[in-house]
């Protein structure tokens, strides 16, 4: 086991994992001697993979309570094993909110969707506030298009009254058509963004809107939904006013 522990200060996994599987055959039940075996990555086939996930579930069996905190808290630590952690978590404690959260996060499609959607029904205010303010940052990236419309969806679908969700929305529309070229298509949904998301606003909101719209146009694609969205915005301003 000492061994095991050395090589893993190494680096050197393989060493490492051959070393826990020797300490094994003379103590199977110690849950400290099959996390070891777990971080180092399990057991490794003929075609150089490794099955680290049999080794933690077998480390969490034996360990009390008290020592499963301790291997969730080095597991996060980890890099063979942190993707495990939460997912195992969910179905360990399925009330707490930010286990879902933390799965989701590493997901994308229906899946980010479902486990973000569990998340926000278990969490308090405040948690869903950290959701809100996560999907908002996310979205207001200049990468990851596909994620970020999945987060752009999901925030509509949990937020559905706040400004700020709509506005995310019509930013992405905005700019994936600047790549997708699909305006035609993009020219309604964004209109009803825009228009819904001022509608919303507060004072400060509408500020926010109108400023985004006065910003430069990169390019032909964006200056044309440019247009519908102003034209939507004046609208809603309209409306406000009576």
């Amino acid at each position: 086991m000492a061994d095991g522990e050395k090589f893993l200060e190494l680096e050197q996994f393989t060493k490492a994992s051959k070393a826990f599987k020797k300490a094994l055959e003379a103590n199977p039940s110690d849950w400290r001697i099959w996390f070891g075996y777990a971080k180092a990555g399990g057991d490794y086939d003929e075609d150089g993979d490794c099955d680290p996930l049999s080794a933690f579930k077998t480390a969490l069996k034996l360990a009390d309570d008290a020592e499963k905190e301790i291997i969730f808290t080095e597991m996060r630590k980890n890099h063979v094993l942190n993707d495990f952690v939460d997912e195992y978590l969910t179905q360990l404690r399925p009330n707490e909110w930010r286990n879902w959260f933390n799965v989701a996060v590493r997901c994308y499609g229906r899946t980010f969707r479902e486990k973000l959607t569990k998340a926000f029904t278990l969490a308090d205010q405040s948690g869903k506030n950290e959701i809100i303010n996560y999907l908002i940052n996310r979205t207001d990236k200049l990468n990851q298009f596909k994620y970020d419309e999945d987060a752009a969806d999901c925030l509509i679908s949990l937020m559905p009254d706040d400004w700020r969700t709509w506005f995310v929305k019509a930013k992405r529309i905005v700019l994936t058509t600047c790549f997708v070229k699909d305006v035609k298509a993009a020219k309604p949904l964004c209109a009803t963004a825009f228009e819904s998301a001022f509608m919303m606003a507060d004072a400060l909101g509408e500020a926010e809107i109108i400023k985004y719209l006065s910003g430069p146009e990169k390019n032909s694609s964006a200056g044309v939904l440019y247009k519908v969205a102003r034209k939507s915005v004046k609208k809603a301003q309209k409306l406000k006013s009576r």
